[in-house]
């Protein structure tokens, strides 16, 4: 699997990591001078520009008996996992959004769409509450488009796909928890978007959006 990343200066704003608040802080660049912008770095955007398609990464949960090279074989970790660890182990994967699917069976949880830019996400709404992977037409990205959009729920199966008692895809912790953190549309995503991702899945205070009760375990970006 081929996976990379583009970023291009986009948007009107600088901004920078304030360490005390655990806050992303604006400033617009009409009114920067050069000694503010030694301290404030321009948002960039994200994409994918070399990936699987939707339809291949959907086959990856739903073909019968299905692997993946890197869990098992000569260079995978040789999964072998205890069923009985890890359970209420949490795992954020801030990626394309992730679909409910029957691998996952209970184990998703509320999860939020942080990509505020519709341009990017095509969804038409803005940040929100629905982290599902949105398909809609691609050519509205003029050509850089991410057309992997199933990556967020291929990545989820390969972390806690349970296995589906051989005919499934089987993760590395298949009773793990899945918070689903959608930040990369069909036509990308912007590096503000993932940082407050981040902080809201490590139980930080993101404006506008409702609080976690503490931590994740792990935050995976498999960026």
């Amino acid at each position: 699997m081929s996976f990379c990343l583009s970023a291009t200066q986009v948007g009107a704003n600088l901004f920078r990591f304030n360490e005390v608040s655990k806050k992303v802080e604006y400033f617009k660049i009409i009114d920067a001078s050069p000694f503010s912008q030694s301290r404030w770095e321009k948002d960039i955007k994200v994409k994918v520009i070399s990936a699987p398609s939707s339809k291949e990464t959907l086959e990856l949960l739903d073909e019968s008996k299905k692997t993946s090279w890197n869990l098992t074989g000569k260079y995978g970790i040789d999964l072998n996992p205890d069923s009985s660890r890890y359970v209420g182990t949490t795992i954020a994967v801030l990626d394309t959004g992730i679909i409910n699917h029957v691998e996952f069976k209970g184990r998703l949880l509320s999860g939020f769409d942080f990509i505020k830019n519709t341009d990017l996400s095509l969804d038409g709404d803005g940040r929100d509450s629905d982290f599902s992977p949105f398909q809609t037409d691609l050519s509205k990205c003029f050509g850089n488009n991410n057309s992997n959009i199933g990556h967020g729920t291929h990545v989820a199966g390969i972390i806690a796909g349970e296995g589906g008692d051989g005919d499934f895809l089987r993760g590395v912790v298949p009773n793990a928890n899945i918070l689903p953190v959608r930040v990369l549309g069909p036509c990308g995503g912007e590096l503000t978007d993932i940082i407050d991702g981040i902080l809201w899945s490590a139980g930080e205070s993101v404006d506008g959006v409702s609080k976690r009760d503490g931590p994740v375990s792990v935050i995976n970006l498999s960026l």
